[in-house]
């Protein structure tokens, strides 16, 4: 009989040196010593006679003795804050977006009060005192002089702090607006609408609460008393 892994024609085998080896299956190649040897991983060959496997394409791979031809390569997953584009395999996403990685075909935008630039992968809270109002941004934005942000960087205005104390009763609250103290009327700015006291200092929705002279309130649901800033 002729080696393992290897054959003659009937009537032509005179010796062993007339043995040669069978063709090998898709995904392996020849070897003249050891016969047929599996394909490795990203790399693909017709079998037969072929003396060695192809690689893929550059950014594709395929799975070690399965590669039977170049259209069984696929992109290999892209790292995170790229997307995978189908012609031209992994691309970095912008500035202000991001993705996990892996086959996803799009990158998504920052949501408000985050960032991403081009040295991070993932979007970023803003630091304390800094905002951004719309998605999808690179950078975030510094409050103005004597604002502060909300806590989720979306917006600069007057803080009312402390939690601890409380008027009439009622705790306080943390909240963000543009306060302005003016007599005889005080009122507070909700974005563009204006909401005034009334002449007892009380207002249904928002409440508001009338404080000394040198004072301005504010009131979302709950009130306070603080120095006035003018």
């Amino acid at each position: 009989n002729c080696p393992t892994g290897k054959t003659v024609a009937a009537g032509s085998g005179t010796s062993q040196s007339d043995c040669y080896w069978t063709p090998c299956p898709a995904a392996h190649y020849l070897d003249q010593v050891e016969g047929c040897r599996q394909c490795s991983e990203g790399t693909y060959s017709s079998g037969g006679t072929a003396s060695s496997c192809s690689n893929c394409p550059t950014g594709k791979t395929v799975a070690a003795g399965s590669g039977t031809s170049q259209s069984d390569c696929y992109w290999t997953p892209c790292p995170a804050a790229h997307y995978l584009d189908q012609v031209e395999g992994c691309r970095q996403c912008s500035e202000g977006t991001y993705s996990s990685g892996g086959i996803t075909s799009s990158c998504y935008n920052c949501s408000a009060g985050s960032y991403r630039d081009s040295t991070v992968t993932i979007c970023t809270k803003c630091a304390e005192n800094s905002i951004t109002e719309k998605s999808g941004a690179a950078s975030c934005t510094s409050c103005p002089a004597e604002t502060v942000s909300n806590e989720e960087r979306t917006q600069c205005g007057a803080f009312l702090d402390s939690v601890s104390q409380s008027v009439d009763g009622q705790v306080t609250q943390n909240t963000v607006a543009t306060v302005t103290c003016l007599k005889p009327k005080h009122y507070v700015m909700f974005g563009n609408k204006e909401v005034t006291c009334q002449s007892d200092g009380w207002n249904d929705k928002p409440e508001c609460r009338k404080c000394g002279k040198s004072k301005f309130y504010f009131l979302y649901k709950k009130s306070m008393c603080k120095d006035a800033v003018l």
